[in-house]
């Protein structure tokens, strides 16, 4: 998969090589704002929002249904709020909207957010895992993620694994927007207590249209 630095982040990843094996590191530290224009401005709550992300190069088709695949190793932190560790997206310069889902660690638990509608005010509803593993349980492990994304039935399922964690989960795509995948760490910042900094590791990616 062909990826590019998302508003040109420096010094937020880093290419491992572990015996044998090569693969992607982002590390974001408390205050390390994101440089895109929205991070830098109060919203959804939080004074500003940090970021070190990758976005993916190609975009997906309208009206298709994709499956993708990659490993995952939380090295630490991820207990903080809505700490987004993969997102498809659609924003475009001639459509600045917001992303259909995003996955994310929610003060150590794993959360799908999924558009319920266009309204900016009123956009998301939130999906827990559960009584699933906790952060604590994935630290410093491969972890198998498989995610289904559908245009063509607006749905999300989501295994961990191999085990499904959200199934074909409802979601309302934009009109004008292209959907397209961003990996990394994207967080809210907060001014009044420092937030932990937090890494992790991504590897194997694959996209396949089914």
């Amino acid at each position: 998969m062909q990826n590019h630095l998302l508003c040109s982040i420096p010094d937020s990843m880093e290419k491992i090589e572990e015996n044998g094996n090569k693969f992607l590191r982002f590390k974001l530290k408390n205050g390390q704002k994101g440089r895109c224009k929205t991070d830098r401005i109060s919203r959804s709550n939080a004074p500003y929002h940090e970021r070190a992300e990758l976005r993916q190069r190609i975009n997906f088709k309208t009206n298709s249904t994709y499956e993708i695949t990659f490993k995952i190793r939380f090295i630490e932190g991820f207990e903080g709020s809505r700490e987004t560790f993969f997102q498809v997206h659609q924003w475009q310069n001639d459509c600045q909207v917001g992303p259909p889902m995003m996955l994310q660690m929610h003060y150590g638990e794993i959360i799908l957010y999924a558009t319920k509608n266009i309204d900016h005010h009123k956009r998301y509803y939130v999906k827990k895992y559960g009584e699933g593993p906790k952060i604590e349980e994935l630290l410093k492990k491969w972890q198998s993620i498989k995610i289904t994304y559908s245009s063509l039935k607006n749905t999300i399922t989501i295994k961990l694994n191999n085990n499904i964690i959200f199934e074909n989960i409802k979601f309302v795509p934009y009109p004008c927007g292209i959907p397209h995948n961003k990996f990394g760490i994207y967080r809210p910042g907060n001014i009044h207590n420092p937030i932990k900094t937090s890494i992790v590791d991504f590897d194997k990616f694959q996209i396949k249209e089914l």
